[in-house]
């Protein structure tokens, strides 16, 4: 080696360690960017996946309780026609109105109380008892709502009744005689019937609230907890301007009583004029979510100390080879000096610069799906550049430990994790195409090495193809034996075929740079007692075929 080849390795030193802090910022952030990625991927899912379980749930809640109201408004108004044009207040003492009442609510195990209210705000008869004490209820919400001029069904806010105790609500309508308002027809809705099927249905076992709410916001009833509703329900916030515009929606925003975070949806109900909120907590729909996410940092924080931990070896065990062979050449003198030199091995290894620019490339993908919104291609490409994360720290402890070793690696799933790495570095995407039957498809290698060969080979092809064109790599298993024309010596064989097909232009000659990544493939697949060929069968097509050892063969693994 002359002693201006010696001066250019030592510019290249010095030039990969100004490089060699970046390259270990950029290996040690990987996987937390991939763990980033990961769990806004996976946050995305999960909360679409949890408001369409809450909208759902809305509904079924939503078309149970209309039903039970429309029950109730057909049952008010079977009463009113009973009891005919006769005035409210002339039914006071009449028995049959009061067992016309009590059967009434008897038939329906959601009614408290049915109960007439005559026109001056006195009641008049009741399911309860008979005679009924002629109770004020002037001041209630159902009366004045009737007096006013309310039509239809008209619910009304809890409130405590006189004789129970018990906090509920009424649903109630006017009666009317010869157009003028002769009193109220109403039945206060016993909330545990409600409370009940809830907790006993959807919402057993969960964190979640189901309320009815008036047009105004505001909850008349909410379950959990239905016999403390209170007096004064509180509206809930943003939910009147939605029921003025939509039938059905979703409130990401929703506190709940306690003040806890949660997600809601409601669907109005189509009879009885409220609408049906069901509401559940961010951390029941996250809890899962908080659970696997912990788990992704935990391996991002792992692999990027391991990355850290590998790189300050590696540059440990360089300073120690400088100067053991400081001191050989020390000892051997100027001559020798040059040959020592030449063994000290390169820190910038070529394969791990390829291998950390396609998972670059294949960020830079990512990245966009996380911009534009997830693509079919995000879960593929981010397991792309979490192998290429793997992949270069192999590569790393392979230089610390000046070598890597062989091991059973199945060619399917090397060329599928290929395929994936290499999503946001060429186009068209390379095809795998596996034989329908399945077979052994197992080699004896350095992963390491054959990972960096497979990259090194599509690489090299695509350079040589026109522009457009399509890559498809097929293995299977082959044997040689005697009589068969082929690059290898007998024995059992994986073969595997990249087939380079251009749909608008011929193939080019391979430049310096092809030829030199093909060159490397070749020293591989030797080095493994195997072979690569390389052949045009047309100017529009080149055909590159790998054969590797089948893994059932013995032989040497210190070769590879």
């Amino acid at each position: 080696m002359s002693s201006g080849s010696m001066q250019n390795g030592r510019r290249e030193e010095a030039r990969a360690d100004r490089w060699r802090p970046i390259a270990l910022g950029a290996c040690a952030a990987l996987p937390l960017v991939l763990f980033g990625l990961t769990a806004w991927w996976d946050y995305s899912r999960e909360m679409r996946a949890a408001r369409a379980e809450v909208l759902a749930g809305a509904y079924v809640m939503a078309e149970q309780a209309d039903a039970v109201f429309s029950s109730i408004e057909l049952a008010l108004e079977q009463i009113d026609c009973a009891i005919a044009e006769r005035p409210v207040s002339e039914l006071r003492d009449d028995k049959g109105t009061h067992k016309l009442l009590a059967d009434m609510q008897r038939r329906f195990p959601y009614m408290d109380s049915v109960f007439l209210v005559d026109a001056d705000g006195y009641v008049a008869s009741s399911s309860r008892s008979f005679p009924i004490p002629p109770y004020d209820a002037r001041t209630r919400e159902y009366y004045t709502a009737g007096k006013a001029g309310q039509e239809g069904l008209h619910f009304s806010l809890p409130y405590r009744g006189p004789f129970t105790r018990s906090v509920s609500f009424a649903a109630s309508r006017p009666v009317s005689r010869g157009g003028a308002f002769a009193g109220v027809l109403a039945v206060t809705i016993f909330p545990e019937y409600f409370h009940t099927l809830y907790r006993n249905a959807a919402m057993s076992g969960t964190n979640v609230t189901a309320a009815l709410v008036r047009p105004d916001g505001t909850a008349i009833f909410r379950s959990p907890d239905g016999r403390t509703a209170g007096e004064s329900p509180v509206p809930v916030p943003g939910l009147a301007a939605m029921l003025r515009n939509h039938d059905s929606g979703i409130l990401s925003d929703y506190v709940f009583p306690d003040r806890s975070r949660g997600m809601a949806a409601f669907r109005t109900l189509p009879h009885a004029g409220l609408a049906m909120l069901y509401a559940v907590s961010e951390a029941d729909v996250l809890d899962e979510w908080y659970r696997r996410t912990t788990g992704y940092g935990l391996a991002a924080l792992g692999s990027s100390l391991a990355v850290v931990t590998a790189f300050s070896l590696a540059g440990r065990r360089r300073r120690d080879l400088e100067e053991e062979f400081a001191w050989q050449a020390a000892e051997a003198g100027p001559a020798e000096s040059l040959v020592a030199a030449e063994r000290l091995p390169s820190v910038g290894l070529r394969g791990l610069d390829t291998i950390l620019s396609l998972v670059l490339n294949a960020l830079a993908v990512s990245r966009r799906h996380a911009t534009e919104g997830p693509g079919p291609d995000l879960g593929d490409t981010l397991e792309g550049a979490s192998h290429g994360v793997e992949v270069a720290q192999r590569l790393v402890s392979a230089l610390r430990s000046r070598g890597g070793q062989a091991r059973i690696v199945n060619m399917a799933v090397a060329l599928e994790d290929l395929r994936k790495l290499l999503l946001g570095a060429v186009w068209p995407r390379l095809f795998v195409s596996l034989p329908p039957s399945e077979p052994l498809l197992d080699v004896f290698v350095d992963p390491e090495r054959l990972d960096v060969a497979l990259v090194d080979l599509v690489l090299g092809l695509r350079e040589m193809g026109p522009s457009g064109s399509r890559l498809v790599a097929s293995p299977d298993r082959r044997q040689v034996r005697a009589g068969t024309e082929a690059p290898v010596p007998l024995g059992d064989y994986v073969r595997v075929e990249f087939r380079l097909t251009g749909e608008d232009g011929t193939v080019r000659d391979a430049s310096m740079r092809s030829e030199t990544r093909l060159r490397l493939v070749e020293n591989f697949a030797e080095a493994s007692d195997g072979a690569l060929q390389v052949r045009t069968p047309d100017p529009q097509t080149v055909v590159a075929v790998l054969w590797l050892p089948a893994a059932l063969v013995r032989r040497d693994p210190s070769k590879t």
